[in-house]
């Protein structure tokens, strides 16, 4: 990959469980790294959620290798979310992730 193709800035985020108001568990996320990336689309469907139709789309975010990147894991760029769901070092060689991420539009 090359880096000029790198044309989204965005946010790594962990989820962070903190403690609510009321002492209930509550999740949060946290941002642990900024990571310009690009991402090529594979498809978009839409899925039945709580009685409404919510647009989404799945690709593949390829980003620079990141220690601890983890399917738990998010991208965040300026108000998109893309969720990760696997995480792969691209020829195990420490130089490039690529993550299937879905984003919910």
């Amino acid at each position: 990959m090359r880096s000029g193709r790198m044309r989204l800035r965005g946010e790594l985020q962990e989820p962070t469980t903190t403690q609510g108001r009321h002492g209930a568990p509550r999740q949060t996320w946290t941002t642990y790294a900024n990571r310009w990336g690009h991402i090529q689309w594979q498809t978009g469907r839409e899925v039945l959620q709580s009685g409404q139709l919510q647009p989404r789309r799945a690709g593949v975010l390829t980003i620079r290798y990141t220690e601890n990147l983890e399917p738990t894991h998010r991208y965040k760029v300026g108000s998109r979310i893309f969720h990760i769901h696997n995480v792969i070092d691209v020829d195990e060689r420490h130089r490039w992730h690529e993550c299937m991420v879905e984003e919910v539009v």
